[in-house]
C-alpha cells in the first residue's frame, strides 16, 4: 500500500520542486476543488523507489502515487483543468487515444491503475476527467504542461468551428469571405442562448435528478432547523427588526405586518431573547397631519424605534433622496443614525454618566446624534427620531418588507444557525405569498413567485449559491459592516449602495467577496409571507427595474481593499464608450472574482436573459422584414419560428413537466393535481412574458443613452376602481408599445395587399413569417387588457 507524503519542517530541494512544478502547472484549475477532497498534484521522485507527492497529507492522491511508482518516471503531473474537461468531452465512448493535432496522439486509460502500463514515451495519458503528463528530466515538465496546454486549446476550438460548419461550407463552394463577418453575431447568440441552455439543464435535473438533497442541509442551503444548543440558547443575541416603509396604510399593511412580527418578539422573549423594531420611515414627513399623528402613536404604544428624514425636493439646494429606487438610502439614513448613537453612547458610558429613570442614556444619544447629523447638514435638515432603545442595531438584523407575515418562532432558529455557523452573513428565508386581492393577475404572480422560490430551494439544494431577494432574511450585523463601502459620491461610508437598484445584488455580492456565505432556508415551511404586485403596472415596473438594475448596477464590485466603489456597469453609456468602451471593467473584476465559477455562469445567465426577451419585438420584426423581402439568406440565420418552436419545447413543454414531476417526487402534490395547477398557468405567462419586452427595451435603452428611470414603492393594498377608470390609466401608461403594436401591424397588413408592388408582398399563407410577430404584437396588445375585467371583479366597488 502506498504512503502519503507528510508534510514536516524539512523543507528541501524537492520540497521546492514540487511547490515550483504544483504553482506554475495547476494555476488554471477549472473545478477549484476544496483541499479535502483535491485530486490534482505533483508526484516527484527523489530517489530509487521513494516518491513525494504535493499536495502533502492528500490521502485522494495515494492511488495517483502508486501508479507513478510503477510508471516510475522522474516527476509526473496530474491536471484537471478546462481544456482537458473540454477535450475530454467529446469523446465518443470506447475511443482509445485523442489526436490532439496532426502529430500528437495521446493515449486513453480506464482508470489510474493502467497507468504503469502506459506507452511511456508519450509522456501523457488521459484518465477519466484528468490528464496525467510525466518527465524524465525535472527541468522539462513545466514546459511539456505548457505544450500541451496550447495544443489542448487549439484542439478545442477545432471541435468548436462546428457551428460554423455552414459557413464553411459554402465557403469552399462559392469562396465568398464576406459571410464571415456573421461570424461577429456570435458572443451575442452565446450570452442571449445561455439562459436557455440551462434551463433546459435544469429542466433535465427536475426529471431526471435526485431530490434527497431537497431535504437535507448543506453550505448553501437549511432544510432541517438547527438542533437546541444550550451555549446559544442561553446567551440568545438581541435581534433588530429593520422596516423600511413609505406611505403604506397603516391599518391594512404596515399594522398587520407589526402585529406579527410582536407575536415572533414575544415568543423570542419567552425563550430568554430580547429584540426591538427599528422603522425606517420614508412617508412620515409627507403624509396628512392626521395619519402621521396616527403612526406616531402607534409607534410608541408599540415601543418602536423609527427616523423619518426630510422629503424629496427637486430644487438645487434641497434635501435629496439619494438612489432610483430610494429603500437603499432609507436604510442608509436609519443605520448612519443608529452607529452615531453607538458612539456617543459608548462615549457617555466611559465618562461614568448615569442613567436618567426620565431620560435613559440611549434617548440622550439619539438627540447627540440626531443634533449631529443636523449640524453635517449645514443645520438644514433635522432628522425626526424617537426611542433610542428600539434604534440600537443586534449582533442579527431582521429585513423585512412593509406587507409581510413572519413565523411566531424563527428567531431563536436564526441565532442558532448564526452562531453556529460563523460565515454565514444572511439566512435568507423562502417567502410564501400573502394575497390580498385574489384576483386573476395576483393569482397568477402567486404561482409564479411560489414556482420560481421552489426552483431557487431547489438549486440552492444542488450547491448553488443562495441569493438575498432583500427581505425576510436575517443579516449579520458584524459583516453587514465589514462589507461597508465608502460612497464615492459623497465620501460617507455606508451599508447599502445607493446608486444601485439591485441594492440586494450588490450587498450580497461583496459579502461573496469577502468570505461570507448566504444561505437559503426553508424549514420556516411558508411561515414567512411577502405581498405580490396587485396589477400589471406594479408587476412591469418590477421587471423594468430588474432590467435596469441588472445591467446598471449588479456587477457593482468595489476594490475591498480601500474601501472605495464606482458606480459603472456591465455596459457603460453610450456617451462613455468613446472614452471607457462598451464593457465596463466592474464585469470583468466579477468574472475574474473568487466567486464560484458556477456562480458566475448562473448569474451571467440571468441577467443576459432580459437582454433575450426584450430583443424579441426588434427580433420579430427583422425576422419579418429579412425572410420576407431578402431574396435569400444564409443558412446560419436562425428563423424566429424555429426558435419560437425550441422555447415551447423548453419552457412551457419541459419545464412544466420537470416542475410537476418536482412537485410529485418532493411529496408536495399529487401528479394530476400539479400538472392541471401548471397548465392552468400557461395562457397567463404566454400574455405576460410575451408582452414584456418592449417594456424591457425601454427599460434597457434607457439606461444606454442615459435617461433617469425612477421607481416608487409598489401598491399594497387594493384600490377601488372600474373599468372607465382604468381605460385611460391602460392608455397612458401602455401608449407606446401600442403604437408600436398597431403600427406592426398595419405593417403585416399592408404587405398583404397591391399597395406594395408584387415583388415585395408578403402572402398571408406564409405563416412561418407571420406567427412570431403576430404572437409578440397580440401578447403586448393584450397584457394589460385580458386580466382586466377578472381584476376588476374582485376588487371593492365605487
Amino acid at each position: 500500500m502506498s504512503a502519503i507524503t507528510l508534510h514536516n519542517s524539512d523543507y528541501d530541494r524537492f520540497d521546492a520542486w514540487l511547490h515550483k512544478i504544483y504553482e506554475s502547472t495547476q494555476t488554471n484549475n477549472w473545478f477549484m476543488p476544496s483541499e479535502d477532497v483535491i485530486s490534482t498534484g505533483v508526484c516527484l521522485r527523489a530517489h530509487d523507489g521513494f516518491f513525494r507527492v504535493f499536495p502533502y497529507e492528500n490521502t485522494a492522491l495515494v492511488p495517483f502515487e502508486a501508479a507513478v511508482r510503477g510508471l516510475n518516471p522522474v516527476v509526473a503531473v496530474k491536471l484537471r483543468n478546462s481544456a482537458t474537461v473540454a477535450a475530454l468531452a467529446k469523446l465518443e465512448p470506447r475511443e482509445t487515444s485523442i489526436y490532439i493535432d496532426q502529430a500528437t496522439r495521446i493515449q486513453i486509460l480506464e482508470s489510474i491503475d493502467y497507468l504503469p502500463q502506459a506507452e511511456k514515451d508519450q509522456c501523457g495519458a488521459f484518465i477519466a476527467s484528468a490528464l496525467v503528463l510525466w518527465s524524465y528530466a525535472l527541468e522539462g515538465m513545466i514546459p511539456l504542461c505548457r505544450d500541451f496546454d496550447e495544443k489542448l486549446i487549439k484542439h478545442i476550438w477545432h471541435f468548436m468551428t462546428g457551428g460554423i460548419s455552414v459557413l464553411l461550407q459554402e465557403y469552399a463552394l462559392d469562396g465568398d469571405p464576406r459571410r464571415f463577418a456573421l461570424l461577429a453575431a456570435l458572443p451575442i447568440i452565446y450570452c442571449v442562448s445561455l439562459f436557455f441552455c440551462l434551463q433546459l439543464v435544469g429542466n433535465l435535473s427536475l426529471i431526471f435528478g435526485p431530490v434527497a438533497q431537497y431535504h437535507e442541509n448543506s453550505q448553501y442551503y437549511s432544510a432541517v432547523r438547527p438542533e437546541p444548543n444550550p451555549e446559544i440558547d442561553n446567551n440568545l443575541p438581541h435581534i433588530t427588526i429593520q422596516l423600511p416603509v413609505y406611505k403604506e396604510s397603516l391599518e391594512l399593511t404596515i399594522g398587520p405586518s407589526i402585529f406579527s412580527i410582536k407575536k415572533a418578539m414575544q415568543t423570542y422573549a419567552r425563550q430568554g431573547g430580547t429584540s426591538a423594531i427599528f422603522i425606517c420611515d420614508d412617508g412620515l414627513q409627507l403624509i396628512s397631519e392626521e395619519d402621521r399623528k396616527e403612526r406616531l402613536a402607534f409607534y410608541a404604544n408599540h415601543n418602536i424605534g423609527w427616523i423619518a428624514r426630510p422629503g424629496h425636493s427637486s430644487k438645487p439646494d434641497g434635501f435629496k433622496r439619494a438612489g432610483k429606487f430610494k429603500k437603499a438610502s432609507n436604510m442608509n439614513y436609519g443605520l448612519a443614525l443608529s452607529l452615531k448613537l453607538e458612539k456617543f453612547l459608548a462615549q457617555m458610558i466611559a465618562d461614568g454618566v448615569e442613567e436618567d429613570p426620565h431620560d435613559c442614556l440611549e434617548d440622550k444619544a439619539m438627540r447627540m446624534a440626531q443634533e449631529e447629523i443636523f449640524e453635517e447638514t449645514g443645520r438644514r435638515w433635522k432628522p425626526w427620531c424617537a426611542n433610542g432603545k428600539s434604534m440600537r442595531v443586534g449582533e442579527i438584523i431582521l429585513i423585512i418588507d412593509s406587507d409581510t407575515i413572519v413565523p411566531e418562532d424563527c428567531f431563536r432558529d436564526a441565532a442558532r444557525e448564526m452562531g453556529e455557523s460563523p460565515d454565514v452573513a444572511i439566512i435568507q428565508h423562502e417567502s410564501d405569498v400573502m394575497q390580498v386581492a385574489h384576483h386573476y393577475f395576483e393569482n397568477g404572480i402567486t404561482h409564479f413567485t411560489r414556482r420560481i422560490n421552489k426552483c431557487i430551494s431547489l438549486g440552492c439544494a444542488n450547491g448553488e449559491v443562495a441569493p438575498f431577494v432583500g427581505h425576510n432574511a436575517f443579516l449579520r450585523w458584524s459583516a453587514v459592516q465589514d462589507a461597508a463601502f465608502v460612497d464615492p459620491a459623497d465620501g460617507v461610508k455606508k451599508q447599502w449602495s445607493e446608486a444601485n437598484v439591485s441594492e440586494d445584488f450588490d450587498l450580497a455580492l461583496r459579502l461573496l467577496l469577502k468570505g461570507y456565505t448566504l444561505r437559503w432556508a426553508t424549514y420556516s415551511e411558508g411561515g414567512f409571507k411577502e405581498g405580490v404586485s396587485l396589477t400589471v403596472v406594479d408587476e412591469l415596473a418590477r421587471w423594468q427595474k430588474y432590467a435596469y438594475g441588472a445591467f446598471a448596477a449588479s456587477f457593482k464590485v468595489r476594490e475591498t481593499n480601500e474601501g472605495l466603489g464606482c458606480n459603472e456597469i456591465i455596459f457603460n453609456p453610450l456617451i462613455k464608450w468613446w472614452k471607457d468602451g462598451p464593457i465596463s471593467p466592474q464585469l470583468r473584476n466579477f468574472v475574474w472574482s473568487k466567486a464560484p465559477v458556477h456562480y458566475k455562469i448562473g448569474m451571467m445567465s440571468y441577467m443576459f436573459s432580459y437582454y433575450g426577451i426584450a430583443a424579441a419585438t426588434v427580433g420579430s420584426v427583422l425576422n419579418y422584414l429579412l425572410l420576407g423581402l431578402a431574396p435569400q439568406l444564409d443558412r446560419f440565420y436562425l428563423h424566429s419560428f424555429e426558435i419560437l418552436l425550441a422555447c415551447t419545447v423548453v419552457f412551457p413543454g419541459i419545464g412544466n413537466l420537470g416542475y410537476t414531476l418536482l412537485e410529485y417526487r418532493l411529496g408536495h402534490r399529487n401528479f394530476i393535481g400539479a400538472m392541471v395547477e401548471n397548465l392552468r398557468w400557461v395562457p397567463f405567462f404566454l400574455f405576460f412574458f410575451g408582452g414584456l419586452s418592449i417594456h424591457l427595451s425601454t427599460a434597457l435603452l434607457a439606461h444606454m443613452f442615459s435617461y433617469d428611470m425612477t421607481w416608487g414603492s409598489t401598491v399594497k393594498e387594493v384600490e377601488r376602481s372600474t373599468f372607465w377608470i382604468e381605460v385611460p390609466r391602460i392608455w397612458q401608461r401602455f401608449k407606446l408599445s401600442f403604437i408600436i403594436c398597431f403600427a406592426c401591424i398595419a405593417m403585416m397588413v399592408i404587405f398583404t395587399t397591391d399597395a406594395v408592388p408584387f415583388q415585395y408582398q408578403i402572402p398571408g399563407w406564409n405563416w412561418a413569417l407571420i406567427i412570431p410577430l403576430s404572437l409578440t404584437v397580440g401578447c403586448h396588445v393584450l397584457l394589460p387588457v385580458s386580466p382586466l375585467p377578472l381584476t376588476l371583479t374582485c376588487m371593492h366597488p365605487v
